[in-house]
Protein backbone atom coordinates (compact mmCIF):
# COMPACT_ATOMS: atom_id res chain seq x y z
CA UNK A 1 0.00 0.00 0.00
CA UNK A 2 2.90 2.34 0.76
CA UNK A 3 4.41 2.01 -2.68
CA UNK A 4 0.94 2.17 -4.22
CA UNK A 5 0.37 5.55 -2.61
CA UNK A 6 3.77 6.78 -3.81
CA UNK A 7 3.08 5.55 -7.35
CA UNK A 8 -0.33 7.26 -7.27
CA UNK A 9 1.35 10.51 -6.24
CA UNK A 10 3.82 10.18 -9.13
CA UNK A 11 0.95 9.57 -11.53
CA UNK A 12 -0.85 12.66 -10.26
CA UNK A 13 2.26 14.79 -10.75
CA UNK A 14 2.75 13.32 -14.23
CA UNK A 15 -0.86 14.04 -15.16
CA UNK A 16 -0.76 17.55 -13.78
CA UNK A 17 2.17 18.36 -16.04
CA UNK A 18 1.07 16.64 -19.25
CA UNK A 19 -2.73 16.71 -19.11
CA UNK A 20 -5.07 19.56 -19.86
CA UNK A 21 -7.27 19.59 -16.77
CA UNK A 22 -10.93 20.48 -16.87
CA UNK A 23 -11.23 22.48 -13.66
CA UNK A 24 -14.97 22.95 -13.91
CA UNK A 25 -17.41 20.24 -12.98
CA UNK A 26 -18.94 18.30 -15.82
CA UNK A 27 -17.48 16.95 -19.01
CA UNK A 28 -13.80 16.05 -18.77
CA UNK A 29 -13.62 16.07 -14.98
CA UNK A 30 -12.81 12.37 -14.69
CA UNK A 31 -10.17 10.61 -16.74
CA UNK A 32 -9.32 6.92 -17.03
CA UNK A 33 -5.81 5.69 -17.64
CA UNK A 34 -3.89 2.45 -17.44
CA UNK A 35 -0.71 2.11 -15.46
CA UNK A 36 1.57 -0.13 -13.49
CA UNK A 37 1.88 0.08 -9.74
CA UNK A 38 3.54 -1.82 -6.93
CA UNK A 39 1.74 -3.05 -3.86
CA UNK A 40 2.78 -4.97 -0.79
CA UNK A 41 1.75 -8.64 -0.74
CA UNK A 42 1.52 -9.39 2.96
CA UNK A 43 1.10 -13.13 2.43
CA UNK A 44 4.51 -13.40 0.77
CA UNK A 45 6.16 -10.39 2.36
CA UNK A 46 7.19 -8.82 -0.95
CA UNK A 47 6.16 -6.00 -3.26
CA UNK A 48 4.39 -7.11 -6.44
CA UNK A 49 3.96 -5.19 -9.70
CA UNK A 50 0.42 -5.04 -11.05
CA UNK A 51 -1.25 -3.47 -14.08
CA UNK A 52 -4.27 -1.40 -13.20
CA UNK A 53 -6.95 0.92 -14.48
CA UNK A 54 -7.04 4.25 -12.67
CA UNK A 55 -9.63 7.00 -12.38
CA UNK A 56 -8.49 10.53 -11.59
CA UNK A 57 -10.76 13.37 -10.54
CA UNK A 58 -9.07 16.30 -12.25
CA UNK A 59 -10.72 18.80 -9.90
CA UNK A 60 -9.66 17.25 -6.57
CA UNK A 61 -6.68 15.19 -7.74
CA UNK A 62 -8.06 12.06 -6.07
CA UNK A 63 -7.02 8.79 -7.72
CA UNK A 64 -8.80 5.44 -7.50
CA UNK A 65 -7.86 2.02 -8.86
CA UNK A 66 -10.38 -0.45 -10.29
CA UNK A 67 -10.55 -3.50 -8.03
CA UNK A 68 -12.22 -6.85 -8.59
CA UNK A 69 -13.39 -9.44 -6.07
CA UNK A 70 -16.19 -11.95 -5.50
CA UNK A 71 -19.28 -11.43 -3.39
CA UNK A 72 -20.82 -14.02 -1.05
CA UNK A 73 -22.63 -15.66 -4.01
CA UNK A 74 -19.43 -15.97 -6.03
CA UNK A 75 -20.33 -13.20 -8.48
CA UNK A 76 -17.60 -10.88 -9.69
CA UNK A 77 -17.83 -7.42 -8.17
CA UNK A 78 -15.84 -4.45 -9.45
CA UNK A 79 -15.41 -1.21 -7.54
CA UNK A 80 -13.19 1.87 -7.34
CA UNK A 81 -10.77 1.82 -4.40
CA UNK A 82 -9.44 5.30 -3.54
CA UNK A 83 -5.68 5.52 -3.16
CA UNK A 84 -4.71 7.26 0.04
CA UNK A 85 -1.30 8.79 0.61
CA UNK A 86 -0.02 8.52 4.16
CA UNK A 87 3.17 10.60 4.08
CA UNK A 88 4.26 9.24 7.46
CA UNK A 89 4.51 5.76 5.92
CA UNK A 90 6.42 6.58 2.75
CA UNK A 91 9.01 3.83 2.12
CA UNK A 92 12.64 4.81 2.57
CA UNK A 93 14.49 5.67 -0.61
CA UNK A 94 11.61 7.64 -2.16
Amino acid sequence: MKKTAFIALCLIVHLSIFTNFAWAEGEGRYELFQGKYSHYDGTQGVYADTQGIFLIDTVTGEVSVLMSSSDEKGRRVRYWEPLALDETKTPTGF
